[in-house]
């Protein structure tokens, strides 16, 4: 089964309570997008209108491989115009604001998903899968989107940052290539491979960008791996710190999960990421135990949390299979970064569930095609939400169900013009 075949093949609705005024400082706009990501949206947005990106706020990134409306605001402007449009997008002038938009204000995403390459005997199995998937909900793990940071020679930076292993931080920035990154940086890093510690020969090969200002640094200063860390944009150490968190609490909720699953006599197996196995119940869910875990949320790993009961033993045990300690889990060292602390929903469910009309696939001859709609909170995957639908109906893998993860090259302002050329993703 496939999905993100076509732009048109999913679509994303964004739902959101707008702090509307008549007249105010800050002009809302609906946004809708095709075919590019949030950040070069924002880019492009801010160029259309003569302003600086940081002044255009999208309280929501979105997939660059999706049809999406969406919001921004943008301010403060004399005059803003009743329409924008550039390559890739166009919006228009809804109203007013004291203030920026901001993810508080969102209420969720209502998704329409084109699901291809079906067996034409797979769809009845699809349909139960569905049925049950919108009947019991699925675990609200973090997808590989949120990854985009790690690196299979290194696994997570944010790990590195938080050990305090400066030297291997840099090497994760200038050297390792990571996930979410596009050609020019991976580019940049297969040459430092030869070049480690000549600061001057790199930053004869470096674009230009925060990389450069950290090769500054060092070719002054060649051993001051702690001061080159600071010098790192801190959104991208805080993108880092957050990965490395999210990674953490998909552990313990997979292992609470296989521990209720194993004590409740449930058949259950395993989404894969490159990274990590999480736990998905394939079996009948006791009575009751999908409304309880719906009412549960759990704490982001943080050194100030009080390891307690089930939930505290099996933190403490990932965290000894990390060679961590509850304490090690700070930003020691780090002047502008920090490890967040927000709760997660353990389990969602699927909002307003449809399944649509069913047919011929176009696209791929004697095979089939059905669209799916839902609604889920901010913050849930609904690449997630397919994965578990693949494992539930038999037909999984879902291909195409990732977004291209967050790199290097995708933070605001980091590369300027090299978001212009990324790579296409494949999937």
């Amino acid at each position: 089964m496939r999905i993100k075949v076509l732009p048109e093949d999913f679509s994303v609705r964004e739902l959101i309570d707008l702090p509307m005024l008549k007249e105010g400082q800050y002009a809302l706009y609906r946004v809708r997008k095709r075919g590019i990501d949030g950040i070069l949206l924002q880019k492009r947005i801010a160029q259309a209108l003569g302003v600086s990106p940081s002044k255009v706020i999208l309280p929501a990134l979105k997939d660059s491989r999706a049809i999406a409306l969406q919001y921004f605001s943008v301010g403060p402007l004399r005059k803003p115009p009743r329409a924008v449009s550039g390559a890739g997008f166009e919006a228009e002038l809804v109203g007013f604001s004291a203030r920026h938009l901001s993810p508080r204000d969102l209420r969720g995403n209502r998704f329409r998903i084109t699901v291809r390459d079906l067996p034409r005997e797979g769809l009845r199995s699809l349909k139960e899968a569905w049925e049950k998937l919108s009947r019991r909900g699925f675990p609200n793990y973090f997808d590989l989107q949120r990854f985009g940071s790690w690196s299979p020679e290194g696994g997570f930076p944010g790990k590195a940052l938080i050990k305090g292993e400066w030297e291997k931080v840099l090497r994760f920035y200038l050297l390792y290539p990571l996930l979410g990154e596009g050609v020019k940086v991976r580019s940049f890093k297969a040459a430092a491979k030869d070049l480690w510690g000549d600061w001057p020969k790199l930053k004869e090969r470096c674009p230009r960008s925060n990389l450069r200002s950290v090769l500054t640094f060092l070719c002054d200063h060649p051993r001051a791996f702690k001061k080159a860390v600071n010098l790192i944009t801190p959104r991208i150490l805080s993108l880092w710190l957050s990965a490395y968190q999210s990674y953490l609490w998909n552990e313990v909720v997979s292992r609470l999960l296989q521990r209720a699953f194993e004590e409740g006599s449930v058949k259950f197996t395993y989404i894969e990421l490159p990274f990590q196995k999480l736990t998905v119940a394939v079996g009948n869910l006791p009575e009751g135990l999908s409304s309880q875990l719906s009412g549960i949320e759990l704490l982001l790993p943080t050194a100030r949390m009080k390891p307690e009961g089930p939930l505290g033993e099996v933190l403490l045990e990932v965290l000894e299979a990390e060679g961590l300690a509850l304490e090690d889990l700070r930003a020691k060292g780090l002047k502008r970064a920090y490890l967040g602390r927000s709760r997660r929903r353990l389990w969602i469910r699927l909002l307003s569930p449809l399944w649509g009309g069913e047919g011929e696939d176009e696209l791929y001859p004697g095979k089939g095609k059905v669209t799916l709609e839902f609604t889920l909170p901010p913050g849930t995957y609904a690449t997630m939400a397919l994965k578990v639908l693949g494992v539930l109906s038999g037909l999984g893998p879902v291909r195409g169900s990732e977004e291209v993860p967050e790199g290097l090259d995708r933070v605001e302002g980091l590369l300027g013009d090299l978001d212009e050329d990324r790579e296409p993703a494949s999937h």
